[in-house]
């Protein structure tokens, strides 16, 4: 095998799909990365917008997106908890949910 045969590994932050770099970007990708962030943007714990985080390419299967999880790990700058991206919620959308309302009663 020649060395221009095995490219190697290629690590890239955001793998969508093999393509060629001159291709418009996935429609389906964008729209999924971009629900997902606005489902996992809030500390778990303060509800803060301000994090820090590591950064790390996670591979999403379009085929399994309800398996997908970021797992980076966040570090609040407001109450300084750590939890991982997929942990991270948003208030505005878990208003129904159960288990957010009783998290809700004890930080109160």
């Amino acid at each position: 095998m020649k060395k221009d045969d095995n490219p190697g590994l290629i690590w890239m932050p955001f793998i969508q799909r093999l393509k060629s770099p001159n291709d418009p970007p996935d429609k389906e990708y964008q729209d999924f990365m971009a629900e997902y962030k606005e489902k996992h943007k809030c500390c778990p714990k303060c509800g803060s917008l301000k994090y820090s985080t590591t950064f790390v390419g996670y591979i999403l299967n379009m085929d399994k997106k309800d398996e997908y999880k970021d797992k980076n790990i966040c570090t609040c700058l407001d109450c300084g908890n750590r939890h991982t991206t997929h942990e991270r919620n948003n208030p505005e959308l878990s208003k129904n949910n159960d288990r957010f309302d009783k998290l809700k009663d004890i930080l109160e």
